[in-house]
């Protein structure tokens, strides 16, 4: 419910102070081959989190994805492109989905929410000096003038002296058993080596409003860790887990350190982190041709295995000559930012017109819009 309050709250404002008004969403388009099967397209995941359920009906082991922008680094921490973020999905693993504009579990599993008791939201008591979430978005402490959401939702003043009542998220976040592609199982330092690394300011992170908003930590024997955020801290996504998780014993570098004690201003120039990480989903990166391509093998760890050997990702100059790999079948994917929203997309239509190949058009979740600029607090 949490979740549904807080849209309406956003709603509600968006109304009251209008400084944008919302025209329509922008299409998008994914094509692929009438041989690859199991492939999901959905507006608000990438298709590559299906991965694990890709086959190709004519029997061939390896699918060849089609992308017209390369990777800068598999770092997740660092690189956010799409691009990216598909590449990782394939060779290292999500935690969980984003399909239908919800999220779904995966290797964190289940969503840790306040309906199945992994969450608790308490009414708790602060006072002056308290690490509180500010009504701007910020933690500060708690001193006179400070503006905060109370317990009832309301936006209070701090007066500096009295005791006042607000919400404060305690969440456990779980995740199932898993294997790192080296044979080596997962374990909770891989999950402390996440925290620790990610709430680094230097390791690279452009935010750190989670790190900041996090009171403390407790990590279980197992792979939980319960974190205790700063009062008035309401994340509509409190219920996914945090940061990434890191092979903690793998060793990196000439020198061979482990990896939970290198630097993190270091692992952005890690190879075993920008350009070929363990992973502990479905597939691995055997071998990045920069410029050309990139090639995932199967993780033999990952269970249940998925039914192809091999992907690849291809690199094309521009979306006219990936539509062209498509059509003449040395391509069996193309995701939403290769296919664009041109001319490209009519192409790919009329071939599917044909039986040449699949189309599905999604309306993308951004939308195009008048802004106002009327914005003056």
């Amino acid at each position: 419910m949490l979740r549904y309050t807080t849209y309406d709250i956003v709603q509600r404002e968006f109304a009251k102070d209008m400084v944008s008004l919302p025209l329509f969403n922008r299409l998008e388009a994914e094509a692929w081959s009438v041989n690859l099967e199991g492939l999901k397209v959905d507006p608000t995941e990438y298709g590559t989190a299906s991965v694990t359920n890709w086959k190709m009906k004519n029997g061939a082991d390896t699918v060849i994805i089609g992308f017209s922008q390369e990777p800068a680094s598999m770092y997740s921490l660092v690189e956010s492109a799409a691009v990216q973020r598909m590449a990782w999905q394939i060779g290292v693993g999500p935690l969980f989905t984003q399909y239908s504009y919800d999220y779904q579990p995966l290797l964190q599993d289940p969503l840790s929410t306040i309906e199945n008791k992994l969450a608790t939201n308490n009414t708790v008591d602060v006072k002056a000096g308290d690490k509180v979430y500010n009504s701007a978005g910020d933690t500060v402490k708690l001193e006179k003038d400070v503006q905060v959401f109370d317990a009832n939702g309301n936006e209070v003043t701090y007066d500096g002296t009295s005791t006042l009542k607000m919400k404060q998220l305690v969440v456990t976040y779980k995740l199932k058993d898993y294997t790192w592609s080296d044979g080596v199982k997962g374990s909770v330092e891989d999950m402390k080596l996440g925290f620790k690394n990610d709430c680094n300011k230097e390791s690279g992170a452009t935010s750190f409003i989670t790190c900041e908003a996090i009171l403390k930590s407790e990590f279980g024997t197992g792979l939980e860790v319960t974190v205790t955020y700063v009062p008035g801290y309401q994340s509509p996504t409190y219920f996914l887990y945090p940061f990434y998780i890191y092979p903690a014993h793998q060793k990196v570098g000439k020198d061979g350190r482990l990896l939970k004690d290198v630097p993190a201003n270091e692992w952005a120039t890690l190879p075993e982190i920008a350009e070929k990480p363990l992973s502990y989903g479905p597939f691995v990166i055997s071998e990045w041709k920069k410029g050309e391509s990139m090639t995932f093998v199967r993780n033999e760890y990952y269970k249940p295995a998925p039914a192809l050997k091999k992907v690849v990702i291809q690199f094309f100059p521009d979306s006219q000559t990936a539509v062209a790999a498509l059509l003449g079948g040395d391509v069996d994917y193309l995701e939403k930012a290769t296919l664009g929203a041109g001319a490209e997309v009519q192409t790919a239509l009329d071939a599917a017109k044909g039986g040449k190949i699949k189309v599905e058009l999604s309306p993308n979740p951004t939308w195009e819009h008048i802004d106002f600029n009327l914005f003056t607090k």
